[in-house]
């Protein structure tokens, strides 16, 4: 049995071929540390035959199971299809958007997993955030009622924020409070069979709310974890591992002392291409203050 299985989710109706290869690459380019098994998932390439040709042979090639998925249950539900046939005690979950970004990437998290059973460190992940997305909305919907504009565009606005979909669900009660720990679900490393018994205690997800509840409402992956009295951590590319409560030290996501992160994905270059002002802003949402 393989003690960890490195997952990468390729969905052709994203980003397709382009965003294979470029993991592929940061994936030759980074060291992992130790002996692993590499994985691809394969969805969405119903319209992409030529570009899925081209990927089944780049993986066929560089010795990477490929393993094809229904297009649907967005990334998580296709997490929880392949842990069922997994025979993995651990999965480490990339999602089409993420690279590499570090060497040793994945001997730091060995280090910790090693001894799970002992430190029953069973979730942890390259990065995560405070952010409580309910607690934003309230605040957008605050700065549009104090905003110095006609009252016809502040409803227009009003309506606007309250009528989408995942903002509906993010004004629930199901959205917790600031400080809202939660490992970010583009990449993370699980215990398999506890991630099955967290999937088996909720629904399997059908839309991006869905998927949003999952990673960071009341019944997420994270918070299921904890509540179970298993211990959650972010790894940085030093090696360094560190508990919720400091995961604002970590350098891992939207801080500006430097990118620690072990992985890159479109919200990390988000946050490096923003101005100082934007920078601020997604600071104090993940974080509860400004740090730049």
């Amino acid at each position: 049995m393989c003690i960890i299985e490195v997952v990468y989710l390729s969905r052709g109706s994203d980003y397709g071929l382009s965003a294979f290869l470029e993991f592929l690459d940061a994936y030759k380019k980074y060291s992992a540390g130790v002996e692993h098994k590499l994985t691809v998932i394969a969805k969405g390439w119903e319209n992409k035959k030529e570009e899925y040709e081209r990927l089944t042979f780049l993986s066929k090639e560089n010795g990477i199971n490929i393993f094809d998925l229904s297009d649907d249950g967005l990334d998580l539900g296709a997490y929880i299809r392949f842990a069922k046939i997994s025979e993995s005690d651990n999965l480490f979950f990339f999602s089409t958007s993420t690279v590499i970004n570090a060497n040793n990437w994945l001997l730091f998290f060995y280090n910790v997993i090693k001894n799970k059973h002992r430190n029953k460190y069973l979730l942890l992940g390259p990065n995560g955030s405070w952010e409580s997305p309910a607690e934003n909305n309230m605040l957008l919907l605050k700065n549009i009622l104090f905003k110095k504009i006609s009252i016809l565009k502040k409803l227009r606005r009003i309506i606007k924020l309250l009528l989408n979909p995942t903002n509906i669900v993010y004004f629930k009660s199901s959205y917790l409070n600031f400080p809202n720990y939660h490992i970010r679900t583009n990449c993370f490393l699980v215990d398999r069979k506890i991630f099955l018994k967290y999937a088996e205690s909720i629904k399997f997800p059908s839309s991006k709310a869905d998927t949003y509840a999952m990673e960071h409402g009341n019944k997420s992956l994270t918070k299921w974890f904890l509540n179970k009295g298993y211990n959650v951590g972010v790894i940085n590319s030093d090696g360094e591992l560190f508990p919720p409560e400091k995961w604002d030290k970590s350098g891992t996501f939207r801080t500006p002392d430097g990118c620690k992160s072990i992985t890159q994905d479109k919200h990390s270059k988000i946050y490096y291409n923003a101005t100082l002002l934007q920078k601020r802003t997604l600071e104090k949402a993940a974080w509860g203050k400004e740090i730049s």
